[in-house]
């Protein structure tokens, strides 16, 4: 594991306060992610809502560098179905969500 990736950026001079759009899945997205101990994706579990054995498997990955176990079918298919439907999860925010709280 890369020990600082965001110095390899190109133009990021100040690496404290850095805020880059960055294109999801693509190799610097990857390289970004593999630093952080918590993502949005395992949140739910490091957070122990999954249960013992997921919150075990996340800090043996986490601290150990033991790979993570392969998702089952269903999971994976509700994984793909959410990356596909991301783009209608931002509409319906910025549509029906934000105007609750930003009326004008």
């Amino acid at each position: 594991m890369k020990e600082n990736i965001i110095d390899e950026v190109p133009g990021v001079t100040d690496t404290e306060n850095v805020h880059l759009p960055v294109k999801q899945r693509s190799t610097i997205w990857h390289d970004l992610r593999s630093q952080f101990m918590v993502t949005g994706n395992t949140l739910f579990d490091a957070a122990g809502f999954g249960g013992l054995s997921n919150l075990r498997s996340l800090f043996h990955h986490v601290h150990i560098g033991k790979s993570m176990p392969t998702p089952s079918e269903e999971v994976q298919k509700a994984m793909d179905h959410g990356s596909k439907n991301e783009i209608n999860a931002i509409a319906t925010i910025c549509t029906k969500v934000l105007p609750v709280y930003f009326p004008q």
